[in-house]
């Protein structure tokens, strides 16, 4: 029987230059990945894990661990881009008590460890900080003090327990959603992605650094104001990680300039609003504040999605619109002439709408970020203010604004056939194509260019076919293994396997001249001609079609590969280790992992961090090498985000990989297969 090692699989390799023309067409389906200036920094930059696990597990007593811990929450309050201007002073409660207008006069069994005051209305918040076992949910018994306490003196107006513990315990949560308290934990501290190397060090955290834009921002904003100047509304097409958060943000600071702005920033998600709010809070060159509003709407399970819920937010947030329209008021007395921001999911317009009902002014700019979410259809009859949530944005009966900015890198275009059945079935159909729903188009950057100019990195798609007799023989050896067998992997699972592994330690890199081409493509099949001692790739995400599948993968991968490389006598030249995230995952567990995806590996350890979906979007890793697909993807949009994600650039980055392992079925050739695969068409179809 031949080795799988001595046939090898069959390697095909698309090199994007080949590509580019079809590309540049098609650039428009390529995702947001959420991306930042901030964020191209260091890659020794210290996480909050780096600054928390030597005080939860070093710690020599409990009041050293308690102590530490304290100065690590007010580390994170004071450099957070959005608390660092909310609170105007945060500190220990000893350090309070010398304040001559603190509220609290004693610390008697009252609970509390920090103190601090809003910047704007000068209220103050007591703050609880429990160092609690990190795989254990934090009990109501131990903040029942507290919230006995603190939530009665008068002058407290707020309360926040701050938290290791992996989430609140059940009875915890109703304490907290009933006393409207703030709780932070690990996994929302880390999704502020500030440096803690200071804080570890024991040195003061330097100067915030502002960025200037690059010259393809200078000219979108350009010409967006150009485009304002005659419209009240504009597109802006950017190709993903081409920084269009940015450009918006210098954008509105530049069109109001010094005389007060009243601003509505619109996002999909709850992750999405807290992520570009940080940015905006951060970067902001002119006095800005901000207020959150948000949907608490919840995900099945069904849906591997990551449930955004308020609970789930590290920052103030509300669903009262008399709330927001009284904060707005007391933002406005405080910041008399800058920029007042309010972030908002498109889901809670109506809060927005009833707010300015209650008087809150118009908007001088609202900024409608991944708008092609914005189209659709109405049905027949279907008023203005009775539209979907994500339609009500473009129509100043929902949503009063002087300028509306529509922000994509994958505008959506409905076909003549649905706007002429729209048209004769009374359907109100939004199309970016609509100049009068979203303006003309005002800036554009396409993929290609964006690939030119060096914004992103360029990527390759590497297809490996694996043959069933390559692998047949040795399933009897392989099942077994307890731990395997207990799986019930099919052989085809198992192919895709070791397709992948091969993909991951070389690539498709050193192919033999005399390849052959299939479909205007490079093909190598043999597989001993190739250069083996290539770079082998780091980090990966894999998708699969079901969480079981991604966790049954997770489990088997490591003992399939090496359990191969044992019958072959071979030596492992990549070691992978998996993790697996879902959307029911605790929200600091999961967040550990996709930090662990980034960080630092050996030369011969690769990190793979498989899913079903909830990975598709709201993740930022620009050192990602690769995106493996081990089951067919129907959505183009899953697809498109897979391509963008790997084209982040990052130090040492010179391309970013789509792994498609194809598993070729007893009697049929490596292009049989290939025309009859799922995974393969999928992919090639879209791109």
């Amino acid at each position: 029987m031949p080795g799988f090692f001595d046939e090898g699989p069959l390697i095909q390799y698309f090199s994007s230059p080949i590509w580019l023309e079809v590309i540049n067409n098609l650039w428009s389906l390529l995702p947001k990945m959420v991306t930042s200036e901030l964020q191209q920094r260091s890659r020794y930059m210290k996480t909050v894990y780096d600054a928390l696990d030597p005080i939860v597990n070093g710690s020599a007593t409990t009041k050293e661990k308690g102590d530490k811990y304290e100065a690590a929450c007010v580390y994170y309050l004071k450099n957070d881009p959005f608390y660092e201007l909310f609170f105007s002073r945060v500190g220990t409660i000893a350090q309070a008590l010398e304040w001559d207008d603190c509220p609290v006069h004693d610390t008697q069994d009252n609970g509390i460890d920090l103190m601090a005051q809003t910047a704007e209305a000068g209220e103050w918040w007591a703050i609880q900080c429990k160092c609690y076992d990190g795989e254990k949910d934090l009990p109501k018994g131990i903040c029942d003090s507290f919230f006995a306490h603190a939530a009665f003196i008068d002058g407290v107006d707020s309360l926040m327990v701050m938290t290791t513990a992996k989430g609140p315990g059940k009875n915890l949560q109703k304490q907290i959603d009933a006393s409207g308290s703030m709780y932070i934990d690990t996994a929302k501290m880390a999704a502020s992605n500030i440096d803690w190397t200071p804080f570890i060090e024991g040195v003061p955290a330097g100067e915030r650094v502002t960025y200037d834009l690059r010259s393809h921002q200078e000219r979108a904003v350009a010409a967006i104001e150009e485009k304002w100047a005659e419209f009240d509304r504009c597109k802006a097409i950017m190709a993903c990680g081409t920084g269009k958060t940015l450009m918006a943000l210098r954008l509105v600071e530049d069109w109001i300039g010094p005389a007060a702005g009243t601003i509505l920033f619109c996002a999909p998600s709850i992750s999405l609003v807290g992520q570009s709010m940080r940015e905006w809070m951060g970067q902001s060159r002119v006095p800005m504040s901000s207020l959150v509003v948000c949907s608490d709407s919840k995900a099945s399970r069904k849906d591997d999605v990551i449930p955004m819920t308020l609970d789930s937010f590290e920052y103030p947030a509300t669903t009262n619109p008399e709330s927001l329209y009284r904060s707005f008021k007391r933002c406005r007395r405080s910041n008399p002439d800058g920029l007042v921001v309010i972030f908002s999911t498109y889901q809670s317009i109506g809060v927005i709408h009833d707010a300015q009902t209650l008087g809150m002014p118009e908007f001088d700019v609202v900024v409608c970020d991944e708008a092609h979410r914005t189209t659709g259809n109405a049905l027949p009859g279907v008023s203005k203010t009775e539209a979907s949530a994500f339609m009500k944005i473009h129509f100043n009966e929902n949503v009063a604004a002087k300028k509306r900015l529509y922000m994509t890198a994958t505008p959506r275009i409905y076909g003549e056939t649905a706007k002429r059945k729209g048209a004769e079935e009374d359907y109100t159909i939004a199309s970016m194509d609509d100049e009068s729903i979203y303006g003309p188009t005002a800036y554009q950057i396409k993929f290609g260019e964006a690939v030119e100019q060096k914004l992103l990195t360029d990527y390759k798609v590497v297809v490996l076919t694996v043959q069933e007799d390559a692998i047949g023989d040795r399933l009897p050896s392989l099942e077994s293994d307890q731990g395997v067998n207990a799986m019930s992997l099919e052989p085809s699972d198992i192919g895709k396997i070791i397709g992948c592994w091969k993909g991951l330690v070389d690539h498709g890199e050193g192919a033999p001249d005399d390849a052959t081409g299939l479909g205007g493509m490079l093909v190598v099949d043999d597989v001993e001609t190739m250069v083996t001692d290539c770079k082998p790739l780091h980090r990966a995400v894999g998708f699969c079609s079901t969480i079981n599948a991604s966790k049954t993968i997770t489990e088997a991968f490591s003992q399939i590969v090496e359990k191969f490389a044992e019958d072959e006598h071979e030596e492992l030249p990549l070691k992978c280790e998996l993790r697996h995230v879902d959307g029911n995952m605790p929200s600091d567990q999961r967040t550990r992992n996709i930090t662990w995806l980034g960080g630092d590996v050996a030369e011969d350890e690769c990190r793979i961090l498989t899913n079903a979906r909830c990975l598709a979007e709201g993740i930022d890793v620009p050192n990602l090498d690769a995106v493996i697909f081990f089951n067919a993807k129907n959505s183009t949009v899953d697809v498109v985000q897979a391509v963008g994600r790997v084209m982040r650039r990052a130090e040492g980055k010179d391309f970013g990989y789509i792994i498609l392992p194809i598993f070729v079925p007893a009697g049929m050739t490596p292009e049989e297969a290939l025309d009859d695969s799922k995974v393969f068409a999928n992919v090639w179809s879209i791109l």
